[in-house]
This record gives C-alpha cells, structure tokens and sequence, in this order.
C-alpha cells in the first residue's frame, strides 16, 4: 500500500512507544508494565481533555472505571 494512505507501526518494547500522529489524533501503543498490573494500581487518572480509545490486540486486559454500572462484556461502550 501506498504509505500516504496507511501507517504501520509496531513497538515490542515495555510501557508507552510506537507513537503516530494524524491531524488531532495521536495513537500510541502500550505494552506490559509490571507497574500497571491490577494488584500494583493505587491510583487513577481522569483525562478530560483528552478522547481516548482503549483498543485490545492481543492477550487480556482489565478497565477500571471510577463509577457506572455494570455492563455486560462484548460490547462497545463510549465512557
């Protein structure tokens, strides 16, 4: 494909990186941290600035929120 119509990146490092910009987005990847694991988290961060897309491509995750009710998985939910 032509690269002015799609670009690729790859990051296989640990935390943030493979950063891409178009217009006003930005898109990084983040990979493992062992920071991040869930019994490691004392706190969170609200960005209400910022739109934010949490795409999964591989293996688990877990989002936390702060408040709203439960809601079955498989779904797309615009938080």
């Amino acid at each position: 494909m032509k690269n002015q119509l799609l670009d690729i990146q790859a990051y296989d490092g640990e935390g943030i990186g493979g950063a891409t910009a178009y217009g006003d987005w930005q898109v990084l990847l983040l990979n493992y941290l062992p920071r991040l694991a869930p019994d490691q988290i004392s706190d969170m961060q609200r960005h209400t600035q910022t739109d934010e897309i949490f795409l999964l491509l591989t293996g688990h995750a877990i989002l936390f929120t702060a408040e709203g009710d439960s809601a079955p998985c498989g779904r797309l939910y615009a938080t």
